[in-house]
């Protein structure tokens, strides 16, 4: 339904395009420059609104746009934490490479852009294309107050997680492997340890995000947003003391270390006392005791 094109018009935006734009750069080296980067990501972003503006054409929803002033004002405060956690979300994402620039100039950035590009592009496909169309489930089910069909979905999420991980992180490996070569940059090739670092600390990320869907469906929101703030100043003062230790190598385990540690900071919110080592975990127990009478909008609907 609308969940899962919402999905696909993300990774449009934000995985499909630079998968274009390498692939485009390996048949072309022409088409190895900024600008021609430029116009792709301007091509994801165009393809993207006007798939938008197909479907919203339909039935005569196009009427049903409009500004709904009062939607706004009573949606600030609540969307207040998920604010925060974009923000550091975008944080420990990008913070690093300005420190990568700043202390190891632009061609280490680019070495290190590249191979986390290529990293990011498989995240955005398993946590948009194939998680977040399973989580209305898991939603539905903590409105519901339901602990078994709460354990259920999430198991399915993680077990899709899992297969779909596998199976991209070793086509990815195989790519990476088999495209570095044909580029004729002796950096990139002499700089694959790197990649194998970003490879896991994506690997984390994803096992982070995923987790972070069980805080969203229990209503946990201003504990997403502390560890998503808590993340941009680690990752802010690791790769400051690792970087100009270890170079790139630095900045892959501080990036390791961010994800490492968000990861268990964010089951610790799940799973923190007053749970019992054999029970489900706390968010099976905050569904039992949840007593707010507002309830999240379906996202399916």
């Amino acid at each position: 339904g609308r969940v899962i094109f919402a999905s696909i018009l993300l990774f449009i935006s934000s995985g499909f395009w630079p998968l274009l734009a390498i692939g485009i750069g390996l048949i072309f080296p022409s088409a190895r420059t900024l600008e021609f980067i430029l116009w792709t990501w301007l091509g994801g972003l165009s393809l993207m609104t006007a798939l938008l503006l197909i479907f919203a054409a339909q039935n005569n929803r196009l009427r049903a746009v409009r500004l709904r002033v009062g939607w706004l004002i009573s949606g600030i405060r609540g969307g207040v934490p998920f604010f925060l956690t974009d923000i550091g979300a975008v944080g420990n994402l990008y913070f690093d490479r300005f420190l990568v620039s700043a202390l190891l100039g632009l061609e280490l950035t680019g070495v290190y852009i590249f191979f986390w590009s290529a990293a990011n592009a498989m995240h955005t496909l398993v946590v948009y294309g194939v998680v977040h169309p399973l989580v209305p489930k898991l939603v539905r089910s903590a409105n519901n107050k339901d602990a078994n069909a709460f354990k259920s979905e999430r198991n399915a999420i993680v077990r899709e997680a899992v297969v779909w991980t596998a199976l991209l992180s070793a086509a990815l490996c195989v790519m990476i492997y088999f495209v570095v070569p044909l580029l004729g940059r002796p950096l990139l090739e002499q700089s694959m340890a790197i990649f194998w670092l970003i490879l896991i600390a994506t690997l984390l990320r994803m096992a982070a995000d995923g987790v972070n869907f069980g805080l969203y469906a229990v209503r946990r929101d201003q504990a997403m947003a502390v560890v998503s703030l808590g993340g941009v100043a680690a990752s802010a003062a690791l790769n400051a003391v690792f970087i100009p230790l270890m170079g790139l190598t630095g900045a892959g385990l501080a990036y390791i270390a961010i994800a490492a540690a968000m990861s268990l900071r964010i089951i610790g919110r799940m799973c923190s006392s007053p749970c019992s080592r054999n029970s489900v975990c706390r968010s099976t127990i905050a569904l039992a005791t949840l007593d707010r009478k507002s309830t999240r909008l379906n996202s399916s609907h």
